[in-house]
């Protein structure tokens, strides 16, 4: 009785460990990206020189004092968009 218990528990361990995941994951591209967009903004703000933010999606400059020179709306391959707004440079995710 004991060694069938652990022969179905062995089994379902390793059917665990090899079956892909059932939750779909958001797309990385839209996870990371908020992300570098702050260190790029934070490293003009901290070198008090101009930085361009090279991406995927399309090219951001930032001026020495970390604001955004053009606003305007990335697009991402799922479907989702990020609106970057002129100045602060805030990200509004949709």
């Amino acid at each position: 009785m004991l060694n069938e218990i652990l022969i179905v528990l062995l089994m379902l361990g390793t059917l665990t460990a090899f079956a892909p995941p059932v939750r779909m994951m958001e797309s990385d591209e839209r996870r990371i990206f908020p992300a570098c967009y702050l260190l790029a903004q934070s490293e003009a703000i901290a070198s008090s020189l101009p930085r361009d933010f090279a991406s995927a999606q399309g090219v951001i400059h930032f001026n020495e004092n970390g604001n955004v020179r053009k606003a305007g709306t990335l697009h991402f391959s799922n479907g989702r968009k990020i609106v970057i707004e002129l100045g602060g440079g805030r990200l509004v995710l949709r």
